[in-house]
């Protein structure tokens, strides 16, 4: 804790939590934070004249801010000297106290921050100056950072900062110095209206430069954009000798740009922008489009070589038009996309499943063996996002690849997504080949990071060619030759045995997807219609009663009724069997807690919808279960309430016992196949969901489900299973005390329910603990 910090917060509060418009106070602990930093912006602007303050500092905040400067009290108005002190403390530099007097020690405060960001250390604060110290940018070397791009990042800013802003001096190359390089070519251009976005106007008025050119400050800024993509010019004094060309050279080889020294269009625009120049035609597409004959006559036309297409979904390839690429010269490389554009969708789990489905998808189209397959990453992924959910999802994918491997079955691991993500997951060793998202050029991901040394392609425009049967839409492909694609079947690839699933339950299966498709016609083609009658239907015969209404919604007893006309009653469909465990599955109750899930999801706002649709899967079974325990421990068959719960939870399938490992399997699926549900968009279908979860994901169902419900955490298994027994809370209790009357359920004690939600958390430990 920084005591001054502490003092500048105190001073806040007291000074303007009075204030209505100020915005509320700022935590008083002594950490220098955006809060902080935001509350005094919008100080400064309370004392400046704008009623309505906001946190940025933006152009009608710098429009009306004043320029300090020491000894200059007369007129300003020392509370203004104060934020600024304040924001002076905040940021590391000393101004000498806390006292609304511009004296010696804010003059030298402010010189200090001014000579660290690279500009002339005068002791003015302009409102340039000001909005620097109100922002959490460092202008010294921070975390390994690089002393050359320091100096780049403070050249840049002594040289433009009237236009750019300041920006960091970190020695990090970001976006911010991305956006402030092409600031520089564009004031060294005279474009008009500069915004550091790499623009028509930006393009018309970029100069060519080559070796022996005069123009030095050009000849400074390609300098700065060879070091900060890994080349070294060798030097930063604006000569461009032949040091510099050889190093142009290697930068536009590694670019796929003609190798010439000559920086052109083209080159400056892949130096500063994660397309390179978008106009520039690659010899690979990736697209959406089957690729008929027509269409492939097409790419030929237009001297492609490659083309990119999915392996699964509804774009996804089938055999025949893989006949038509390969039979038109065309090569392809293969794309594993589900919904892959939101972080939600990565974890451990699931990259274990989409590999294990990517090989299913791969081996059927008799893909050969080491081919790369690209998992995609298909939105704008923040570090923390990297870290915490996509490192994971492909160290799934590729714990799960390598055990195919012992297998005979090899294929090869590569990531579509941004610059970054490309980059990191490279250097830990989990890809082999990256397919980068260029074209999305303001990703966190993209700007301000440099092209991963391993990639195969870059995605640069999208746009549409070829006319009539021929025409399609595609992404234009900059392609390295790292990657050659597939350019035959390989007969000898067979599809890997993944368990009895495909034998034991493809009746299930079968039906299944025509009940969807009979509930489909009745939904005016709606899928999560479809999907909510079709398990109405499914668990109609045995979770019908009144209780269920609340918790799962009302049955549609008219499609129930049409539905048994056709298919008869559920009880007449097939075994949906479960090949791990040898259990014939509950698939009534896996569906009646399914269909409260997504009626939850509909109906009930936030983290109460799930609690709520609990009663229909695991929390209705521990309730249950309760009086199986007690009755068993007071007959004296268990030493303890806790060994009765333990063994009548999914241990049994005892007729006396009401939570069977049929019911604790289908609870788990539920979870996971409603997760899928949730998340996915329209096209989504409760028969594609199931389908998939039972060919590929129930081997993990556990992992997953502790991960969706349980924040994948063993004791949260426990902690909610208590709460949701015992609280008073009249959202969960009142349902709890209907469903235990339902059911004939005597009331219990918290201690009862900590010996049941203690058992329940480690049986559910000792099947996350069997499960590889």
């Amino acid at each position: 804790m920084d005591e001054m910090v502490l003092q500048v917060q105190k001073w806040l509060n007291v000074s303007y939590s009075f204030r209505p418009n100020w915005g509320g106070q700022v935590p008083e602990n002594g950490r220098t934070g955006w809060s902080t930093m935001y509350g005094l912006t919008r100080a400064l602007q309370l004392e400046i004249g704008i009623a309505n303050p906001v946190n940025s500092f933006g152009p009608a905040t710098l429009a009306a801010c004043p320029t300090l400067r020491k000894g200059d009290n007369n007129h300003v108005d020392s509370i203004i000297v104060m934020i600024l002190q304040g924001a002076m403390w905040c940021k590391g530099y000393s101004p000498g106290g806390l006292t609304g007097t511009f004296g010696p020690g804010t003059e030298d405060g402010v010189k200090q921050m001014q000579s660290d960001a690279g500009l002339t250390p005068n002791g003015i604060v302009t409102p340039r100056v000001f909005q620097a110290m109100l922002n959490m940018d460092a202008y010294r070397l921070v975390n390994n950072g690089d002393e050359n791009i320091r100096l780049i990042q403070r050249n840049l800013n002594g040289n433009y900062y009237n236009t750019t802003a300041i920006q960091p001096a970190d020695g990090h190359y970001s976006r911010d110095t991305n956006t402030a390089l092409i600031y520089g070519l564009q004031l060294e251009a005279n474009v008009s209206g500069a915004n550091g976005h790499f623009g028509l106007g930006t393009r018309a008025a970029t100069p060519t430069i080559r070796i022996g050119d005069s123009r030095t400050n050009f000849v400074q800024l390609i300098q700065y954009c060879l070091y900060v993509n890994n080349y070294n010019p060798g030097n930063f004094g604006g000569r461009f000798d032949s040091t510099m060309e050889n190093q142009v050279k290697e930068f536009q080889s590694f670019h796929k740009l003609p190798s010439d020294g000559v920086v052109n269009l083209n080159t400056w625009m892949s130096l500063l922008v994660s397309t390179g120049n978008p106009d520039v035609k690659g010899s690979g597409i990736d697209t959406s489009y089957t690729i008929t004959p027509a269409r492939a006559q097409t790419l030929v036309n237009d001297g492609r070589q490659i083309v990119g297409r999915y392996l699964t979904g509804s774009f996804a390839l089938s055999s025949a038009e893989l006949n038509t690429i390969y039979g038109s010269g065309l090569r392809v490389f293969p794309i594993y996309q589900r919904f892959a554009d939101h972080a939600e969708w990565f974890s451990y789990n699931q990259g274990i499943i989409d590999a294990r489905d990517a090989i299913q998808a791969a081996t059927t189209l008799q893909f050969s063996y080491n081919t790369i397959i690209y998992f995609a990453i298909d939105f704008d992924v923040s570090l923390q996002q990297i870290n915490n959910l996509i490192i994971p999802y492909f160290t799934g994918v590729h714990e799960e690849i390598d055990r195919y491997h012992a297998m005979g079955v090899s294929y090869r691991i590569g990531v579509y997504g941004p610059r970054y993500a490309c980059t990191v997951l490279s250097e830990r060793g989990l890809t082999t080949s990256s397919f980068v998202s260029g074209m999305s050029t303001g990703f966190f991901g993209n700007k301000g990071h440099v092209l991963p040394e391993d990639w195969a392609f870059n995605q640069v425009k999208e746009h549409s060619i070829g006319s009539g049967a021929g025409l399609l839409d595609i992404d234009n492909l900059i392609v390295s030759g790292r990657d050659q694609g597939v350019s035959s079947k390989d007969n000898s690839v067979t599809t890997p045995n993944i368990g009895d699933y495909v034998s034991e339950n493809a009746p299930f299966m079968n039906k299944l997807n025509e009940l969807f498709n009979f509930a489909y016609e009745r939904s005016d083609g709606d899928n999560r219609i479809a999907s909510i009658l079709t398990l109405n239907y499914l668990r109609s015969e045995n979770y019908n009663s009144t209780v269920w209404i609340p918790i799962a919604g009302a049955i549609d007893s008219n499609f129930v009724e049409e539905a048994e006309q056709r298919f008869g009653k559920p009880s007449d469909f097939p075994i949906l069997y479960d090949p791990i465990t040898g259990t014939d599955m509950d698939f009534m109750h896996m569906s009646a807690t399914l269909n409260a899930i997504l009626f939850q999801k509909t109906f009930t706002i936030g983290d109460l919808a799930s609690k709520l649709s609990d009663f229909a899967g695991w929390l209705g079974d521990l309730i249950t279960v309760i009086d199986d325990a007690k009755r068993a421990f007071e007959q004296g068959r268990f030493n303890s309430l806790y060994d009765a719960a333990y063994y009548y939870i999914g241990h049994t399938s005892d007729s006396a016992g009401t939570f069977p490992l049929e019911d604790l399997l289908g609870d788990m699926d539920a979870i996971n196949i409603g997760r899928a549900l949730d998340l996915n968009d329209t096209n989504a279908n409760v028969y594609e969901e199931m389908n998939t979860y039972y060919r590929l994901g129930f081997r993990r169902r556990f992992k997953q489900a502790a991960h969706n419900r349980f924040e994948y955490n063993r004791e949260e298994i426990y902690n909610e299973a208590y709460r949701l027994l015992t609280t008073l809370n009249p959202l969960i209790s009142t349902p709890r005390t209907l469903f235990r009357q339902a059911f004939n359920v005597d009331s219990f004690s918290n201690e009862e329910a900590e010996n049941v939600a203690k058992a329940f958390r480690d049986v559910c430990s000792e099947w996350l603990d069997k499960e590889d």
